[in-house]
């Protein structure tokens, strides 16, 4: 189960990494765009067509991952996971408070006392503490 999580968690930041050289690549396009060759345009035409694609199928995958959902069975309530990604964003929690299986959401406490509730299919990975 904790190399699955693993495995899942490597993809994310793949993913994230991937997505930030994009970024890169799109600032030096735009540096280029600024000398107004046509070349730049085209460039930047493709690789905005390509960084949109790339973005539209990160945000459009739903959570897949069976482990999660039975970690989540198993652990609530729980003091064990520090931190949740929701839609590649880091969110700091302190506590798992409630899974609500029929609902899709997972309920959590934040190290500054807020109750947070999660669709599940908004969470693509979370770190435990060790």
């Amino acid at each position: 189960m904790d190399e699955k999580i693993s495995s899942d968690i490597k993809q994310i930041m793949d993913k994230q990494v991937m997505l930030e050289q994009s970024l890169i690549k799109f600032h030096q396009v735009i540096n280029n765009l600024m000398l107004n060759s046509k070349y730049s345009t085209n460039l930047l035409s493709n690789h905005l067509k390509m960084l949109q694609s790339t973005v539209i199928e990160l945000m459009s995958k739903p959570i897949q991952n069976e482990e999660f959902l039975k970690l989540m069975r198993k652990t609530v309530p729980s003091k064990n996971i520090k931190k949740i990604y929701v839609n590649g964003s880091p969110i700091e929690v302190s506590e798992l408070l409630d899974f609500h299986e029929r609902k899709n959401t997972v309920t959590f406490s934040t190290p500054d006392h807020h109750t947070l509730v999660v669709d599940i299919t908004q969470i693509n990975g979370f770190e435990m503490q060790k």
